[in-house]
């Protein structure tokens, strides 16, 4: 399989690991614990959803972002895509999780793929 039909399939930790070079893990999580690839970014993949979910233009979703996220970027596009949390191999932002999104970081966790660390605690069902 070549890495755009991989790309191209719903996530899945055996085929992220028949990628030619075996990236680190870039993924989202949704609230309903279904993991995307993040692709072409983090941040792109935030903002495409939070322009569906509001359905705004680009520019307009830049101009509704309050001055005191400015720097906070990231975590106000989660707010605005609907609660989609971005991962990283040793770490995620957003929280607190669904319990299908913690049931989702375990298997990334169960399968060698995520790193970081996560409580029950930050749970919310």
């Amino acid at each position: 399989m070549t890495e755009d039909e991989i790309y191209a399939l719903p996530f899945s930790i055996e085929r992220f690991k028949m990628l030619p070079y075996h990236p680190d893990l870039e993924v989202m999580i949704s609230v309903d614990g279904t993991v995307y690839y993040a692709h072409p970014s983090h941040q792109e993949f935030l903002i495409a959803k939070a322009m569906e979910r509001l359905g705004c233009s680009r520019d307009e979703l830049f101009d509704m972002c309050p001055p005191e996220y400015h720097f906070d970027f990231m975590n106000w596009l989660i707010m605005q895509s609907g609660g989609y949390i971005p991962v990283w191999p040793r770490f995620f932002l957003g929280g607190p999780l669904t319990n299908a999104q913690w049931l989702s970081l375990r298997k990334l966790k169960m399968g060698k793929s995520f790193e970081g660390q996560y409580r029950q605690r930050e749970i919310v069902f």
